[in-house]
């Protein structure tokens, strides 16, 4: 969803740490919806911030915290559901960033074709053509998997210890440009529409 985060959401954001002093903002946000009446909500369980250009025409990162399902105690989940879910997230914002929209406001052959492996690919972060990277997490480095489509790219690591795993990409900006931290204030991050 886009928008104002409707409440604080009960796991850790992760974001750039304040080394990084560009725009930031709130890129989108989600909570599952609960069986039952029109309105009832189960907690928010996934959040994207938004750091550099926002509309992606020149350096951006993109960082997105997804739970554990079972730390919300919202319903039981395999041990790597988040890990998919960031990796799926983080590749759609991959070829989003690899192949833009052309002149005639289409896609290329090649942003069909790699979407049509996504689901493929956000399984399978230890084989080929993942590779293996290096960030900084909360101080300490962590091990993520990494993809690459010419300058734009994605990597997702599960932060165990936390109980969520953290996709990340981008394009300008690399992985290992700044560290990446518990964004504790996220009123820093305005949604996207609010930016002037």
């Amino acid at each position: 969803m886009f928008g104002p985060l409707p409440e604080q959401p009960q796991f850790p954001v992760y974001g750039l740490s304040r080394a990084f002093n560009g725009t930031r903002w709130l890129e989108k946000w989600d909570r599952f919806r609960r069986p039952g009446p029109l309105g009832s909500y189960a907690p928010i369980w996934h959040v994207d911030l938004g750091h550099g250009d926002p509309a992606g025409d020149s350096s951006v990162l993109v960082t997105s915290t997804v739970a554990n399902l079972e730390t919300l105690r919202y319903r039981n989940s395999s041990d790597d559901s988040a890990l998919v879910d960031a990796a799926l997230g983080v590749l759609l914002g991959l070829i989003h960033l690899a192949y833009p929209t052309q002149s005639n406001g289409r896609r290329s052959a090649e942003f069909y074709q790699h979407s049509t492996i996504l689901e493929q690919l956000s399984r399978q972060p230890d084989t080929a053509p993942w590779t293996g990277a290096t960030g900084t997490v909360d101080g300490a480095e962590t091990d993520f998997a990494h993809y690459r489509i010419g300058d734009a790219w994605c990597a997702i690591a599960n932060l165990v210890s936390k109980q969520v795993s953290l996709g990340v990409y981008g394009c300008g900006i690399e992985l290992d440009d700044y560290a990446i931290e518990h964004c504790k204030n996220l009123d820093i991050y305005l949604p996207r529409r609010h930016l002037k």
